[in-house]
């Protein structure tokens, strides 16, 4: 952490970054010790402000000595959550130029691996405008193409399951993927260059929508590859967010009450070795939850259902969002 010195060390303003710069500010040895206690401080505190009475005191002792005061400015490491802490160390202000930098120069990047919507409201560009709307940056891979919109799905021309390789290779050699989420697969093949590649690269972490039937109610996945989804694809994520049918059908029984969609969750988990979070939106009655099961627990969350027919491409956004918050660091329970 940088601070700008409030002290006058032979007429000129002085400036220090580190322990070895303290000899140009002419201090005194008391001076000098608890600036030195300062640095120590911080660094055992890993630069947390307030993490440990030991930065706490010498904050304090420098603040009587007169080397903080309304002059001195906090630099590196402050985001705003620490001004209250900082005003009541005698600092007269902080600036957020790394913390700024940061939000402003290195968004995250996630990487969608989906079909194209060419109505807009699923696949590859619901999950680009969702990354982009929380901060991500947004790299995609194509693997179909469709025709349709939130009443059906009228056509999907599938891409080679070469051309899908050679993007994923493209993005992910080229820049700093944090985050994988993969939707619509359509085929086997396709699946393979797929799982070849995160086999390759081992992304931090891979969310799966296991897209096999649109809202509408469309086949979007061959039925050859269902298999390969299960055994190739699902055993390299961390999580895989199926709707009610898909999760049925992944669990190979109708799931009808909370009790056994916190069982299918488990079962699914333990059989892929991966969390699974099983959405609500096909649910009966008034009150609907997703369920996540997620290292060996259950996490419930309910919601007041929304009726509206404004469903296309929800699976998509939840997934994507997902992906992106996962990217800025937050994590699974």
């Amino acid at each position: 952490a940088a601070t700008s010195s409030g002290k006058q060390a032979q007429g000129k303003r002085s400036t220090f970054s580190n322990a070895q710069q303290l000899n140009q500010l002419a201090l005194t040895e008391s001076e000098e010790a608890v600036m030195q206690g300062i640095f120590t401080a911080m660094a055992e505190n890993d630069f947390i402000l307030g993490a440990g009475e030991k930065l706490q005191e010498t904050l304090q002792e420098a603040y009587k000595q007169g080397i903080i005061d309304s002059k001195v400015i906090a630099l590196g490491g402050i985001k705003p959550e620490h001004a209250p802490y900082l005003t009541a160390n005698g600092f007269g202000g902080m600036a957020l130029l790394g913390y700024i930098w940061d939000k402003l120069q290195t968004p995250p990047v996630v990487l969608s691996i989906a079909g194209s919507d060419s109505s807009g409201g699923a696949g590859i560009q619901a999950d680009m405008k969702t990354i982009s709307a929380l901060g991500g940056f947004a790299t995609t891979v194509i693997t179909a193409i469709t025709a349709q919109n939130p009443a059906g799905v009228y056509g999907i021309e599938p891409v080679s399951p070469t051309m899908v390789h050679s993007q994923i290779e493209a993005v992910m050699t080229g820049m700093p993927v944090a985050c994988v989420k993969i939707g619509m697969v359509y085929s086997s093949e396709i699946i393979d260059q797929i799982a070849r590649s995160l086999r390759n690269h081992k992304p931090n972490f891979v969310v799966c929508d296991p897209v096999m039937i649109s809202t509408s109610g469309s086949p979007l996945l061959n039925l050859d590859a269902i298999q390969a989804l299960e055994t190739t694809l699902f055993p390299l994520c961390h999580l895989i967010t199926p709707n009610l049918h898909e999760a049925e059908h992944l669990y190979g029984s109708k799931i009808r009450t909370a009790d056994e969609t916190k069982l299918a969750a488990k079962t699914l988990s333990e059989k892929y070795h991966t969390a699974v979070l099983i959405k609500g939106g096909h649910q009966t009655g008034n009150t609907i939850q997703d369920i996540l099961y997620s290292n060996g627990e259950y996490h419930i969350y309910p919601s007041a259902k929304v009726e509206t027919t404004n469903l296309h491409g929800t699976g998509c956004t939840l997934s994507s969002a997902i992906a992106t918050y996962i990217a800025h660091g937050e994590t699974l329970p």
